[in-house]
């Protein structure tokens, strides 16, 4: 659930912080990844369609990259 999700979200970086840890996170939700990430990369079909700094990633380049994200946004 989002709630929960978030709280996740909350003690990962929290940890990553305190322990300069890198974490690798896989998701369909991008509020999660924006939430959480430093970097996003964005795969079709196990190919990277694009990747970059997850505030860069808010406007994806790519057609894929703007047809995800243009789900999560309605």
């Amino acid at each position: 659930d989002l709630k929960t999700g978030s709280e996740m979200c909350s003690v990962l970086r929290r940890h990553c912080e305190e322990t300069g840890a890198t974490l690798v996170f896989s998701t369909h939700l991008p509020r999660q990844a924006f939430e959480l990430a430093n970097k996003v990369i964005l795969l079709d079909g196990g190919r990277v369609a694009e990747s970059g700094p997850a505030s860069e990633m808010r406007s994806p380049a790519s057609e894929f990259g703007k047809d995800f994200f243009s789900l999560w946004n309605k």
